[in-house]
């Protein structure tokens, strides 16, 4: 087995043999979870979310996933004031609104 994976490493694709498919979305996408440097996240497409750390493995449903997708991401503004545009990021301890 060690050769036979040794001769053929270019031609394993480690994303997605570690990809768990955890159900379709109602266009038939595929919704995965997998690991990812800064911790669990799903992936429809081109599209990812991270998996919060509060949410247990057996609690992550296509539903809950779908969910997490369509979150304003931190690059998004999530709204105005001031004429200054404000987004979501991640903080500490949990997120905050910036400008």
């Amino acid at each position: 087995m060690k050769e036979l994976v040794s001769e053929n490493l270019e031609l394993i694709d480690a994303a997605e043999i570690n990809a768990i498919v955890i159900g379709h979305d109602d266009a038939g996408e595929s919704v995965t979870v997998r690991p990812g440097k800064f911790g669990p996240y799903v992936k429809r497409g081109d599209d990812t979310a991270s998996v919060p750390d509060d949410l247990a493995p057996d609690e992550l449903t296509v539903s809950k996933a779908l969910e997490l997708l369509a979150a304003p991401k931190g690059d998004d503004p999530i709204g105005e004031l001031d004429g200054l545009r404000i987004r979501q990021e991640r903080a500490l301890r949990g997120l905050r609104a910036v400008g």
